[in-house]
């Protein structure tokens, strides 16, 4: 749905790639022209950087230095002339290239650059104005909105892998306009190769991705680790917003000190905001029918809102593993639920208060590691023994020497109903 550098290369079948092929789906946002020996300064995420050789003509090996900028800078491409000013690219010119994941083109000498710009500026817009057409169509298929069939045969043209193989929806909530942009380019890089197709839109403050395989059905793993490392990258990205005050000001627009803010951690790297929430995928279930996508539009929203009663921390919430947290969540008596709550955790609880103890943070690692208390004292940095003492103490609220079945049945289902509260019913 974006002008990529493999459809630069489509475009202009004589210019030939010399390395850097990782690099190839990288989006194209703008295109420009540079020969001074600063140019790497000016170079911002998307852009396409063209030149004729001229600042490397006494040391060619400098582009490797000029490369790296340019990738630290998300720079989609650099493309070059050769025979002009530079006659040959030492070996160590492509290598850099392959490393730092930036195409190198190579251009022929003799095509002027507005025989490049022009052609670029278009297709950079025409590509832009089929990505608005889409995102609104795919709102309105998403949200149920009535669709004239002109239009839903845009989309089946537009994602023809969706109407062929089937389709599922991913919801994400970014924390500001920044984790947004990123969370924006990253997916879209994702979904755009040859093993995805896909396309986004915006609703309710949710980012919503429409992604289809264009061959056979992916494991579902997969899916997962490819968000995983979209969570790792945008938090990597977050983090040179937030140390790099000049990339903070193109990211965001504006630069705001709300979008900047203070660094805190968040799934395990730096957050440039003080007061988020952690970055959660929620994946509803695959749709042989494009008219079905809606359902799976829900199933996603509801993966994101219960990931809460997991009991662990997760990037990645799928549908399918929500298990009783869909009864829990849907059909729950809050009244009985209350109830559950009150004579299962509010003995910890109100001991914690009177006491400024951790009772319940301590069930609830005991709870994730499958109530083993070796686990349960590793994951939480305490020594064994104090994790038993504890354990012990939480025991005695219960009027227990050791708990049944039914007993961790009562208080895991206490627990769920406690999580699906949202942050503020969580202790």
């Amino acid at each position: 749905m974006f002008f990529t550098v493999k459809k630069f290369l489509e475009l202009f079948p004589d210019f030939r790639l010399l390395a850097g092929a990782d690099g190839l789906n990288h989006r194209i946002r703008n295109a420009f022209s540079a020969d001074d020996p600063s140019f790497t300064e000016w170079g911002q995420r998307g852009d396409l950087v063209i030149s004729s050789g001229y600042a490397f003509r006494d040391n060619p090996a400098g582009l490797a230095d000029a490369l790296r900028e340019l990738a630290r800078r998300k720079v989609a491409a650099a493309a070059i002339k050769l025979g002009v000013f530079v006659s040959v690219l030492p070996d160590e010119i492509l290598k850099t290239a392959d490393e730092v994941g930036i195409p190198l083109i190579l251009v022929p000498p003799k095509i002027r650059w507005a025989d490049i710009l022009t052609p670029v500026i278009r297709e950079i817009s025409r590509y832009e104005n089929i990505r608005q057409t889409m995102e609104e169509l795919l709102k309105k298929l998403l949200l149920g909105e009535r669709l004239y069939p002109e239009e839903l045969q845009s989309i089946r043209q537009m994602l023809p892998a969706a109407a062929k193989n089937g389709c599922f929806c991913i919801v994400v909530s970014p924390d500001c306009e920044t984790e947004r942009k990123l969370l924006t380019e990253q997916m879209e890089s994702f979904f755009s190769g040859e093993r995805w197709e896909g396309c986004h839109t915006e609703i309710q403050n949710r980012l919503v991705f429409l992604a289809a395989e264009k061959a056979e059905p992916c494991a579902r793993e997969e899916v997962r680790t490819g968000l995983e490392k979209i969570a790792r990258a945008v938090s990597d990205g977050e983090r040179t917003f937030a140390a790099d005050s000049s990339m903070a000001d193109r990211g965001t627009g504006n630069g705001s000190t709300a979008d900047r803010g203070m660094t805190v951690v968040r799934n395990g790297a730096a957050n440039p905001r003080a007061d988020c929430v952690p970055l959660i995928f929620g994946v509803g279930r695959r749709k042989e029918q494009l008219t079905d996508a809606p359902v799976s539009y829900l199933e996603a929203i509801r993966a994101a809102l219960l990931y809460r009663s997991l009991f662990r921390p997760e990037t990645v919430i799928f549908r399918d593993e929500l298990g009783s947290a869909l009864l829990l969540g849907s059909a729950v008596d809050r009244q009985l639920a209350a109830e559950q709550e009150s004579q299962y955790l509010y003995p910890l609880t109100d001991y914690d208060r009177r006491h400024g103890t951790e009772l319940y943070a301590t069930l609830l690692a005991v709870i994730r590691n499958d109530w083993d208390l070796k686990a349960a004292a590793a994951e939480t940095y305490v020594h064994y023994n104090t994790m038993r003492n504890r354990f012990t103490k939480i025991l005695a609220l219960y009027g227990r020497e050791r708990l049944t079945r039914e007993d961790k049945f009562n208080i895991e289902t206490a627990v769920k109903l406690k999580l699906l509260e949202g942050p503020n019913g969580t202790a």
